[in-house]
Formats: structure tokens, C-alpha cells, sequence
């Protein structure tokens, strides 16, 4: 019987030994609060305490299925016993929403920096809780590519496709012969066609076949835009189009507004220039530059401009603000809470920096996410990737999802059929093209009289599988893996320092990059004074890619070569667990074994750069921030100057700036991205759903939190505070921006401003 069922999930385990369920769920109360936002709450604090408390390392947190469950449904890890698989899919859609805080928790996204000096330094959680809305308009997230000499990339002009003409108009003369006119009128010449246009195809230079160009995109996101241009130009969109920027999922996977570097293999600049669509829905443009000898990949980072709306700060009633002014307005003194409570959060982060976690979306926070997949891959359970493999699909596409339902459990004899009509549904849809064809070799190996297990391990194993999904399930396994080492780093900061001094700081034999202009230099802590020399932002820890650690650049110390760090016996312990071998990757397929990439330092904590902010009164959430393409057609001709203002509007920018600002040119960009806040600035769609969202706001009067408190006193549950009235003239608009080296996402730099995070669709942030 060949069936299909759910995968199964991964055991949790801590300190070499599983952890029952039991554990992780008293943490919790019994009932969460309904959600009243359009995402539920993430109490982090209650997360890092009860990992710092047990030690956790969570690989799954419940059943494969039930993590885009409601949250008022079900209680937190519970276990859901329908009558039938089939009735329980059909039940429970996952499209109708999603926990973030929990598939954080399951893809080891835990601590934070400013929630860990806080734990450290034993202070009640007495202080407001800062929220926001963000990614509600493509235009609320922008993006510009930086270049390896630090230059930001800007759009400075808009090309169009060229034409040429290879055929001159063609002419006949007609001669009327039913009238008796005169000679002039008697003959007429009529043009039959006006000449054939043919793009310019121009010619590849042979020495330098890679053509590097500026791309900007709008309304669309990255991948969706390169499939387009896949189809336009003929190109393969896996080994014909790279880009430099973040494997972000702001830049890749949601709609922005992004300015990035492209590099295209075989095309010339004629060519690619008919691949821009310039339409209301989506403008591309595509500009480009010189043609290159080589593919080179080097990036200087990413430049964020984000607009946070909605943000607020959320006071416990029964606190109440501390520092009335008698001489200022309620409004006004609330304005300067909000003020300076984000010059302190921001101040912090520019500091001591973020925790550089890969993110949800590299790791999966679906229903079966795939480092659940590489671990699966890497240790040959086959059909564990099979069935993973067509949930993840179900998950992607709504007409899968349909067909993946009618197909579990179903037998032998009528599964054949339930994939048929499966493949024939996804003829319809462009963008399944490769899922069809693995449909249809399901089918013929079902048909041939195949095992279910020799199926699997022929479609997995199958060269064509692995170029296009093995590589991202192991790249995802690892993610995973080092995100564990890094909250075990994380760890011993209190761990290995006394109960009177527990500091953010580096301990001995941790592994330091040292910086220079020509290199990267390795070097691990001896001692304690050795230490003091070193930030944490200079500590790194290895992504281990191919299972060995051969390609890790060598670390000297007393003319001796280590590779080894204190987090290896986790990471030994973890792939034991998981019954994978510790020295090889990929066990039985040695074309697995290079297809994670190699292996390299990644730092524990990212300080963004060039931080700057402007906090905006915005009650109705109008305000919109320009693009690039906005900024070209108004007539911004020194954009890449960039937003060149004139002199007479000096000291209008300066006197909106705070002087006490770190980076006040920045702020002056920032503030000339703005534009000033207006009904017309948004669509009646854009509209209506900030009317709901405001409405869900002004009634909002409970949230749940934890406090923070001692590590070591014990996991305090959350608990429900009545929170003071949101009123209207409170909204504001905050515009954040900052750079982030190559690696680094931004994601990762929301968590650590504010505490609660809420997004308008779950659906294009992962």
C-alpha cells in the first residue's frame, strides 16, 4: 500500500537527553489570550527564560501540521487527535494565520541583545511595551544594493528597449478607373506596411561575458521579477541570473521597493534592456553597466529604509507615565516618551548590536520546515523528503493544497489517479512547470510496480532533485544548527561568570575576527586579559558546511593550527540525535557532500551602521516614503548625490533633525524620503484595511508579556496586563534606516527596537 501521511516530527532534546513535551508546556499558561491583531504577540522573554532555564534546543515544538493553527483555537504545544488525517487538513487551513513567535522558537530564534543585559541586570519588567505594524505598502520597505567601495546603488534612469529598423515603408500606386478625374487624383500611392522594427541584439564580448547591470523593482518581489525575466529573455533563472544582495526574505520573497545589483551571464546590454516592464502594477528597469570577465559576487551589505506605522507605546494601567510636565500637553508628552524611549532602544542597538540569527524564512516555518528536511536528507529517510517534499508544495500553492488533501491516505489504487489529477491541475499555472514533471515521475515509478521506498530514493537521489531543492535543504539544516551553537554562546555569558558579575562579554577560547585592510585575521582567547581586548561583536562562530571543518580558515595560537570551539560537543551531540554522521554530510550521495557550500565564520553580533530615524504625528497612517522611480520623476536629478536639497532648505532639515543625532546626513536623507502625510498619498484599498487595524488598536486593551527576572529564579508564566486606552492623536510613523553587511538581515533589527512586531500579511514576510 503506497500512502501518503504528514512527516513525523523531530524528537526535542537538551543536554543529551530528550525533553518530554510536558516541560516546555508548564512554561506556559494552560490558554493563551485570543488574538485581537492580525499576528499574536511574541513574548520573547518568556522564551529565553525557559531556555536558559532547561537549556533548550528546540528542533520541532509540536506536530508538523499545526503551526499555522489559530491561536484562540488551540492551547500552545497541543496536540491535536482528529478522527481522520484527511477531515483534520480539511479543518485546520493553513492560510488563515500564523504564529511567528512560535516558529522562532522552532527555528532557535530565541535571544535578544537588549532582553539579555536586561536578564542580566536583574530589572523589573515594569517598563511600556513598544509595538508597530510593519510592511502594510510595498513602499514601506526600500531597499538600495551598496557596492564593495561603499557606494549606494540608486536608480538615475529610467532605459527602455531599443529597436531597429530593417525595412524601409513599402508603397503601391492604385489607379482609379471608375471616375474620369483629373491626372492628379487619377493615380494614388498608398502605403501597404510602415517597415519591420526588430530589437537590437548586439554582440557579447568574448573575454567578458558577464554583464553586470542596476535593477530596480517595484510592488513585486524579487524572485517573481527574475521569473519574469527568465521567461522574457530565455535565460535560466538558476544559472544565468545572480544577484549580490541578501538572501533576504524583504528583498527575495515580499513586495518592495528595491534598487539591487544583477549579474547576467550571455546576455549584452541590447538585449536585457527589452526584458523592463514599465506597468501601473509593477515598473522594472533594468540599466546596464560594464560587462565583466569573471562572476564576482562581492557585496558591501544592504541600505534599509523602513517605515514602522502604528507605533506606539503601551503603557500597564496602574503605572501610568512618570515625569508629568505641567507646562506641555498630554498629546505632547506622550510625542516625547515615544521620542525618547526610541532614542534609547536605537542608541543600544548601534551600540551592542543585534543578535545575527538566520531568519524564519531560511530555515522554514511552515508545516514542515526545511532543516527538518535536510536532516532528513542527510541521514537517507528518503520518504520522510518525499512526503515533506509535496507538503511544502501543498503549503506554497492553494490548488495543491486541494489535491494534497484528496491524496493522503488514500491507497494504492486510486492514488495513481488522485496525482494525475494533480499534475493536470498544475498545467494551468506557469510557475509549476518543475512540480508537474516531478508529479509525472511519481506516476511513471508507480506505474512501473516501484516500491514506495525505491520510489523515493529514485526521485531524491535524482540529479535533477538535488541542483534544484537539496542544496537549499541542507543550506536550511545548518542555519539551524549554527543558530543552536549561538544560543549556547549566548548562554555562557552567565553560565561561566559569577552570580555578581554577569556580563555581555568574551570568554576565554573564543574565536575572534580581527579585521584588517587587505584580510580577515582568526584568532582564538587565550585568557581573561586577553579577552578585554575584544568586543562581542568581534566573536564568531562557524557555519559548518560538508560536515568537516577543513575549508575554516586556520586559527594559530603557540604554532599550532585549531579549528575546534567550545560549541563543538553541541554540535556533536545534535547530529547524534538526529543520527547523522558527524564527519561526512552526505553519508551514502557524494554529490551531497558539496552541494551546502563550504564552510566559514559568521559573527555571533551585527552592529548596524549609519543608523538614523524620524518620528512622525500620523493619526490616520498616511505618510508614504519615496522610491527611487518617485524621486527620478519629480525631477531629483542628483539622486546618486543622493536627494541633493537646496540651500535655502538647510536649515529647514536641520532644525527637524536632532542634533544630538549620530548620523545627521543620514537623517537628512531620511527626511527628504518622507513625504508629508496626505489622504492622497495611498489607495481606498490602503485605506480601508488601516481602518480595521486602527479599530482592532483603539479596542485592544489587554496584552500578554512576561517580565524579566533572574535566569536562575525559575520560569515565570506570562500574564495578562491591562493595558491604558490607545488613543488617536498617540499614532505615529517611525522611518528607520541603516545598513547591514552582506548576511545580515533586517528582520533580525526589528526584533531588537521593538517588542511586538505585527505584520499586515503573513504570506509575503516568509
Amino acid at each position: 500500500m503506497h500512502r501518503i501521511a504528514p512527516l513525523q516530527p523531530l524528537i526535542v532534546w537538551s543536554k543529551g537527553s530528550p525533553l518530554s513535551l510536558d516541560i516546555i508546556k508548564n512554561a506556559f499558561e494552560d490558554k493563551p489570550e485570543p488574538a485581537t491583531y492580525p499576528m499574536s504577540i511574541r513574548p520573547r522573554q518568556r522564551t529565553a527564560l525557559m531556555v536558559m532555564q532547561y537549556g533548550l534546543y528546540p528542533v520541532t515544538s509540536s506536530d508538523s501540521t499545526h503551526r499555522r493553527l489559530r491561536q484562540e483555537n488551540l492551547d500552545y504545544f497541543q496536540e491535536p487527535k482528529p478522527e481522520t488525517l484527511s477531515e483534520f487538513h480539511h479543518h485546520v487551513e493553513w492560510r488563515t494565520g500564523r504564529n511567528i513567535d512560535r516558529e522562532e522558537i522552532r527555528a532557535a530564534v530565541i535571544f535578544s541583545v537588549r532582553g539579555l543585559r536586561a536578564v542580566a541586570e536583574n530589572s523589573v519588567d515594569d517598563k511600556p511595551l513598544l509595538t508597530c505594524l510593519a510592511k502594510v505598502s510595498p513602499s514601506d520597505t526600500q531597499m538600495n544594493d551598496i557596492d564593495e567601495c561603499g557606494n549606494v546603488v540608486y536608480l538615475t534612469e529610467q532605459i527602455r528597449g531599443q529597436w531597429h529598423k530593417v525595412h524601409d515603408a513599402d508603397h503601391v500606386m492604385v489607379e482609379d478607373m471608375a471616375t474620369s478625374s483629373s491626372k492628379d487624383r487619377k493615380n494614388i500611392k498608398l502605403k501597404t506596411h510602415f517597415g519591420h522594427y526588430v530589437s537590437k541584439i548586439g554582440k557579447l564580448p568574448l573575454h567578458a561575458p558577464v554583464l553586470e547591470c542596476v535593477f530596480y523593482h517595484e510592488n513585486r518581489s524579487l524572485r517573481d521579477i527574475l521569473h519574469r525575466i527568465s521567461y522574457t529573455t530565455g535565460l535560466q533563472l538558476q544559472k544565468n541570473i545572480t544577484w549580490t544582495t541578501t538572501n533576504d526574505a524583504i528583498s527575495t520573497e515580499t513586495h518592495v521597493c528595491g534598487t539591487q545589483r544583477l549579474n547576467f551571464i550571455g546576455m549584452t546590454k541590447e538585449a536585457i534592456q527589452h526584458a523592463c516592464r514599465s506597468h501601473s502594477i509593477f515598473p522594472v528597469f533594468i540599466k546596464p553597466t560594464t560587462y565583466k570577465q569573471r562572476l564576482e559576487s562581492v557585496s558591501g551589505g544592504t541600505q534599509y529604509t523602513i517605515a514602522l506605522r502604528e507605533i506606539a507605546l503601551r503603557t500597564p494601567r496602574g503605572t501610568g507615565p512618570q515625569g508629568m510636565d505641567a507646562g506641555k500637553s498630554i498629546r505632547q508628552q506622550a510625542f516625547d516618551r515615544l521620542k525618547s524611549e526610541l532614542k534609547d532602544r536605537t542608541e543600544m542597538l548601534s551600540k551592542n548590536g543585534f543578535v545575527n540569527y538566520f531568519p524564519v524564512h531560511v530555515i522554514g516555518g511552515g508545516g514542515v520546515s526545511l532543516c527538518e528536511m535536510g536532516a532528513h536528507l542527510l541521514r537517507g529517510d528518503y520518504c520522510s523528503v518525499l512526503r515533506g517534499h509535496l507538503q511544502l508544495e501543498a503549503e506554497r500553492h492553494p490548488v495543491s493544497y486541494d489535491h494534497y488533501t484528496q491524496a493522503l491516505g488514500a491507497p494504492q489504487d486510486s492514488l495513481v489517479a488522485r496525482l494525475e489529477a494533480w499534475s493536470l491541475a498544475m498545467l494551468a499555472f506557469r510557475d509549476c512547470k518543475e512540480f508537474r514533471k516531478f508529479l509525472q515521475s511519481m506516476i511513471r515509478l508507480l506505474r512501473e510496480g516501484n516500491r514506495w521506498e525505491d520510489m523515493a530514493k529514485l526521485l531524491i537521489t535524482s540529479e535533477s532533485f538535488l541542483d534544484e531543492h537539496g542544496s537549499r535543504y541542507l543550506i536550511a539544516f545548518r542555519a539551524y544548527v549554527w543558530n543552536c551553537m549561538a544560543n549556547r554562546r549566548l548562554q555562557r555569558s552567565y553560565t561561566d561568570s559569577s552570580q555578581s558579575e554577569k556580563k555581555f562579554t568574551v570568554l576565554p577560547g573564543d574565536i575572534v575576527c580581527l579585521q584588517t585592510a587587505d584580510e580577515k585575521k582568526y584568532h582564538r582567547v587565550l585568557d581573561e586579559r586577553d579577552a578585554l581586548g575584544y568586543s562581542m561583536a568581534d566573536v564568531v562562530l562557524p557555519v559548518i558546511g560538508d560536515g568537516d571543518f577543513s575549508t575554516l580558515p586556520g586559527i594559530r595560537n603557540d604554532n599550532t593550527v585549531r579549528v575546534d570551539f567550545p560549541e563543538h560537543c553541541e554540535y556533536t551531540m545534535l547530529l547524534e540525535k538526529l543520527q547523522i554522521p558527524s564527519t561526512v554530510w552526505g553519508a551514502e550521495n557524494q554529490r551531497l557532500t558539496h552541494s551546502a557550500g563550504g564552510s566559514y565564520f559568521r559573527p555571533v553580533v551585527v552592529k548596524p551602521q549609519s543608523m538614523a530615524w524620524h518620528l512622525i504625528r500620523d493619526p490616520n497612517s498616511t505618510v508614504a516614503l519615496k522610491s527611487d522611480l518617485f524621486c527620478l520623476q519629480e525631477g531629483n536629478a542628483l539622486l546618486h548625490s543622493p536627494f541633493a536639497y537646496n540651500q535655502s532648505e538647510n536649515d529647514e532639515f536641520i532644525s527637524a533633525v536632532d542634533e544630538d543625532m549620530e548620523h545627521p546626513e543620514e537623517a537628512l536623507q531620511v527626511y527628504k524620503r518622507i513625504r508629508t502625510p496626505s489622504p492622497l498619498n495611498q489607495t481606498p484599498r490602503f485605506t480601508k484595511a488601516m481602518q480595521y487595524i486602527q479599530h482592532v488598536a483603539d479596542n485592544t486593551l489587554s496584552m500578554k508579556y512576561t517580565p524579566q527576572s533572574h535566569p536562575f529564579k525559575g520560569v515565570q508564566r506570562p500574564r495578562t496586563v491591562q493595558m491604558l486606552p490607545y488613543r488617536r492623536e498617540d499614532r505615529c510613523t517611525l522611518v528607520l534606516r541603516f545598513r547591514l553587511p552582506s548576511g545580515s538581515y533586517a528582520a533580525m533589527v526589528l526584533r531588537e527596537i521593538c517588542d511586538v512586531v505585527y505584520y499586515k500579511s503573513f504570506n509575503e514576510m516568509f
